[in-house]
């Protein structure tokens, strides 16, 4: 995976950070790791095996809409950088750019099953790969 700037809203709730942004289906198709022990290896995050079949959806409708995915980021070396926006004399700091340096390992949390049927949707038509999903990313302790 290479760097990129990911344009992002970030929150807080408890200790964990989270940033919602969106990206295409070519990166989650690049960035995102199947779960496994190599990118799973606290065992933080619980997974089922129920499978929803959404390939054919992607592929074959013309109106379609798929949920968010949840995304935990670990290792790399994740750097926020906060943009202040001013509208009608208030302003916001929550917005920003998550740079992501490639070295990230990144995998669902939620979604596992989307983003299978995303790769396996795209290596049928890829022109699906500029097609976005909404993604919220969970910082793991060294993400800003």
């Amino acid at each position: 995976m290479e760097a990129i700037k990911i344009p992002a809203i970030r929150g807080k709730i408890g200790n964990t950070v989270f940033y919602c942004t969106t990206l295409t289906f070519k990166q989650v198709s690049t960035m995102v790791k199947k779960v496994d022990n190599s990118v799973n290896p606290s065992k933080e995050y619980s997974f089922t095996d129920n499978s929803i079949q959404i390939k054919d959806c992607v592929l074959k409708c013309e109106v379609r809409f798929l949920g968010d995915i949840v995304l935990a980021v670990c290792d790399g070396n994740p750097m926020w950088k906060e943009v202040r926006v001013e509208i009608e004399d208030e302003t916001y700091y929550n917005f920003g750019l998550l740079e992501l340096t490639g070295q990230e390992k990144i995998f669902p949390v939620d979604g596992q099953h989307r983003v299978e049927e995303i790769k396996a949707a795209i290596q049928v038509n890829q022109e699906l790969e500029r097609e976005s999903v909404g993604v919220i990313m969970i910082g793991s302790q060294n993400v800003p």
